[in-house]
């Protein structure tokens, strides 16, 4: 655990999110997440603003980085 942590601090190892949804489109995101597509984590967001809102549709995996 203590080699994970520190592979985590430098940057190492990171999340991967797949895609992000307002918190309103909660049944959206179940319904993608049931597809079995998901590479990363789904995550939610509570904007306000519906303008701001911005669905990410690709996973973010920098280059060099292992995925968990």
């Amino acid at each position: 655990m203590l080699y994970l942590k520190k592979l985590i601090e430098v940057g190492k190892i990171c999340a991967v999110i797949d895609r992000t949804y307002p918190l309103q489109e909660l049944a959206a995101a179940h319904d993608y997440s049931e597809t079995g597509r998901a590479v990363g984590k789904i995550a939610f967001m509570h904007i306000s603003d519906r303008s701001k809102r911005r669905i990410n549709k690709a996973p973010i995996v920098p280059d060099g980085f292992l995925s968990l």
